[in-house]
């Protein structure tokens, strides 16, 4: 949730908690007095109750009005217009002597007006609340986001510099002033509030962080912006943001280093593993993910509270029988209400559709259904099982169902999936009716785009749906692209462009896509299943997965019965950390450096190598873009090391970098590193600690 709008919820609750004082006795009525002694317990909808019978007794209850105003605007209720409409009926009413009153409901109008995005009116009402009552710095406040949310930064700034002089405000304002300044162009004074904001934090100001980042990436310093920003995630507990994104896109290897080194601080905190995990599950590294949740465990957290997590991650990977396993925990785990167990049919429904067992998806969509009768998506997804199981009767009566009780929002969706049915029929005049009927709702508001390129794509049109696809595949956000894939693999299959299906299935798997299986029981994929080269694309693909699962089960096992601590010596010349590895069979030292993204050696080495047969030509991968520690971008030629000895550790296929200068240092970075968990560098002893 954005800062702004914590903040203008927390206005309102502060504004609220004042209304006892707000109030004058002479206006007490005794609607009011219920209403309030109701508010003050916590019972909301006895609030409403008492302010309404209030109004209903006398509309001209200024203070009645209020209450309703303060409560209307609730997101437990977000009944803006009735919010709206009861801030005016106070205003009309409450004397006008009232200021703090007035200025307590224009604080709810800019509230509300912002709810709903109108930021303008919003900026008009808190501008108002500051005049009546200019001591309240939260009507500042509020104020000043909103103008960051117009573009007008330079009011903002004035604002929070004005603040931030007169009452030496708290260290939030730094970041906010950061924030501001960042926008206008002016980088260095932005750096300086955040800087500010951390010593007035002891460095726990997530924004102040992430400002930072974007700082950093700007002037082309990756390394310092992967570091600033896995600190802002682990202070927000996030997984991702659009900057993290952005750096996974350009340096992925130094993000997740980052995101490791934020965790040494507290190794031993189950919560900052389980962190790890979800930074991890966004970057699409499941070796790494089962690692952290193992070590959640291990630090504290029990394994039926975890339940959840694995079976998400066992799904990623296609490993349905374990992921079907967990159900079963976590069945154990939770007393099963009604609305639990319908949870539980949602997923084994969802399973084992995924892995092509239609007879137990039906099994399981049809206890789910009867769990939610008027949920329309359940027969829709019902019409689909019955697509894979070749029952097309069926599947256009539960699409019928699904097109009936659908709401606005996903009427497109449901008669785009109709229109597939009648095509699979042979009914091309209700496969264009259908689809011409979706296509109408392409104005509506919230309606996702790629809901009506599958429409086009099933009439046989791409315009779009090219363009769509360009854009997707140039963007620098790692977590949109790869979730974008799946929407162009499928309209490209109502297609039936091979090319392009195959080139997006293969991009998806390099993204970090594991779950062949279910590629594999797509049933838009049908007319595509036996053909040579998919079947040659998903085999390979196939054979990394279960190689990953394969390490994510050593990794499992192997911690159960020991430590998993790699003790590897260290040397320092010149101030440089330097370690010895065995490559291939050839001892050689590296640079032990966090910061590298790859394995780097230079051409001298590498020609040595292959010279000597530590290489082969099999070995060279073709060229590729690498970030150094520094975040200069260089162009290297990839090779592949068949085998890496760290310590007693051997490493099997690691990437490594050959860059074109000679007189390059060794480096020994990410590409390693990940296959690791944590480490630890005791300076004292000379030994880095490498821990599975």
């Amino acid at each position: 949730m954005k800062v702004m709008k914590l903040r203008t919820i927390l206005c309102c609750l502060i504004c609220s908690i004042t209304l006892t004082g707000l109030y004058a006795k002479d206006t007490q009525s005794y609607y009011y007095q219920r209403a309030n002694e109701a508010y003050n317990n916590d019972n909301y909808d006895e609030t409403i109750r008492f302010s309404e019978l209030g109004v209903q007794e006398n509309p001209k209850d200024a203070y009645c009005w209020a209450l309703l105003a303060e409560m209307y605007s609730k997101r437990a209720y977000a009944q803006y217009a009735n919010a709206l409409q009861a801030a005016d009926q106070a205003l009309k009413y409450l004397p006008k002597k009232a200021i703090n009153w007035r200025a307590f409901i224009y604080g709810i109008r800019g509230n509300v007006y912002y709810k709903i995005g109108d930021y303008a009116a919003s900026r008009e009402a808190y501008s108002q609340a500051m005049k009546m009552n200019p001591k309240d710095e939260e009507y500042t406040i509020c104020y000043a986001d909103v103008c960051y949310e117009l573009g007008d930064y330079e009011e903002g700034v004035r604002i929070y510099k004005k603040m931030l002089d007169e009452t030496g405000f708290p260290a939030y304002g730094y970041a906010e002033l950061a924030k501001g300044y960042y926008h206008l162009g002016r980088p260095d004074e932005a750096e300086q509030a955040c800087r500010m904001a951390m010593v007035l934090t002891g460095d726990g100001n997530y924004d102040a962080h992430h400002i930072l980042a974007r700082i950093a990436i700007d002037r082309g310093m990756l390394a310092t912006a992967c570091r600033e920003e896995a600190r802002a995630l682990a202070l927000q507990d996030q997984a991702s943001s659009p900057v993290a994104d952005t750096l996974l896109y350009l340096c992925h290897p130094m993000m997740d280093a980052a995101v490791l080194n934020e965790l040494q601080k507290t190794p031993l905190d189950a919560n900052q593993h389980t962190h790890a995990f979800s930074y991890f599950y966004v970057s699409a590294d499941y070796v790494r993910l089962f690692y952290h949740l193992l070590r959640a465990e291990q630090c504290g957290i029990e394994r039926k509270d975890l339940s959840a997590a694995y079976g998400l991650a066992y799904r990623e990977m296609g490993d349905y029988d374990k992921a079907i396993a967990t159900i079963a925990e976590r069945m154990e785990k939770d007393s099963l209400t009604e609305s639990k167990l319908a949870d539980i049919y949602a997923d084994y429904h969802t399973l084992y559709r995924e892995c092509g067992e239609v007879d137990k998806a039906l099994e399981y969509a049809f206890k789910e259904l009867a769990a939610n009768p008027d949920n329309g998506d359940i027969y829709r997804m019902i019409g689909r099982e019955y697509i894979m199981a070749g029952q097309l009767e069926k599947a256009l009566l539960y699409m019928d169902s699904a097109v009936m009780v659908a709401d606005e929002y996903m009427m497109p969706t449901c008669l785009f999936n109709r229109a597939e049915v009648h095509q699979r029929m042979g009914n091309e005049e209700a496969l264009r009716t259908d689809c011409e009927a979706a296509l109408r709702y392409r104005s509506t508001a919230n309606q996702e785009r790629t809901t009506f390129l599958y429409a086009e794509a099933l009439l046989g049109q791409r315009r779009n749906l090219d363009h769509y696809a360009d854009s997707v595949l140039a963007l620098h956000a790692f977590s949109d692209v790869r979730g974008s894939y799946y929407d162009l693999i499928s309209c490209y299959a109502l297609l039936h462009d091979k090319d392009k299906v195959l080139d997006l299935i293969d991009r998806d798997f390099r993204s970090g896509q594991r779950n062949v299986i279910k590629q594999q029981h797509y049933y838009r994929l049908d007319w595509l299943r036996e053909d040579t080269d998919f079947r040659a694309l998903i085999a390979h693909w196939d054979s990394v997965r279960l190689a990953e699962l394969k390490r994510i089960d050593e990794i499992l096992a192997g911690d159960e019965g020991e430590t998993g601590v790699t003790e590897l010596p260290f040397t320092r010349e010149g101030g440089v950390c330097q370690v010895k590895c065995v490559i291939n069979g050839l001892p050689l030292y590296f640079v032990f450096d966090t910061g590298a993204a790859d394995v780097t050696i230079s051409s001298v080495e590498a020609n040595f190598m292959l010279k000597s047969g530590y290489l082969n030509e099999t070995d060279f991968m073709g060229k590729q873009n690498f970030v150094t520690a520094t975040g200069e971008i260089h162009e290297g030629t990839i090779i592949n090391l068949r085998e890496v000895r760290v310590g007693d550790v051997v490493l099997r296929d690691v990437k490594a970098s050959v860059v074109k200068s000679q007189s390059a240092p060794l480096l020994l970075g990410q590409t390693v590193f990940r296959r690791f968990g944590t480490l630890e560098v005791d300076n004292k002893a000379g030994i880095i600690r490498f821990r599975k």
